[in-house]
């Protein structure tokens, strides 16, 4: 996230900031509407749940801002920090609930410690759990499902692949 975009001189990490805070504003109407509540969830080799309760627009900016890289791209922590972070006190009921995963890139890191099985790496590798495998994904899906959670998955640079 701190490689700079050379038609703009900003870094993807500034870039996913301005575009969190925009999607926020616009498609959520967020600033000052009471019925809104974020969560901000940051991942690479760990996992950054942000504040101690769901935030107000403003406190969402805030914590955007104040987020810094982490080294390392390991999804199965991006995937078990945003469900650590949807259970935090403050979040609305009956309310829409929508969900972004971001990232720069392909995986890097696995672990078998990481709250998921081993199945998208060589049997008891603790660094080929890289992406997101069979069992993480259902895993994944089960939790948006139970929660009735929207999830977009969006990558940002070259390294980006779909599938």
């Amino acid at each position: 996230m701190n490689t700079v975009d050379p038609g703009n001189s900003k870094s993807r990490l500034e870039l996913a900031k301005e575009a969190v805070i925009a999607t926020a504003l616009k498609y959520f109407t967020a600033a000052g509407d009471p019925n809104v509540r974020f969560e901000l969830a940051t991942f690479g080799a760990t996992g950054v749940v942000h504040g101690a309760t769901w935030m107000t627009y403003d406190q969402l900016v805030a914590a955007v801002n104040a987020a810094s890289t982490i080294s390392n791209t390991n999804y199965d922590v991006g995937l078990l920090t945003g469900m650590n972070a949807f259970n935090k006190p403050g979040k609305l009921t009956d309310a829409a609930n929508v969900s972004f995963f971001v990232s720069d890139g392909e995986p890097n890191q696995g672990s078998n410690a990481d709250g998921f099985n081993n199945d998208n790496g060589p049997s008891g590798s603790t660094s080929g759990d890289r992406g997101i495998g069979a069992n993480e994904q259902a895993a994944w899906e089960s939790f948006l499902n139970t929660n009735d959670i929207l999830s977009y998955a969006i990558g940002i640079g070259p390294d980006a692949v779909s599938g």
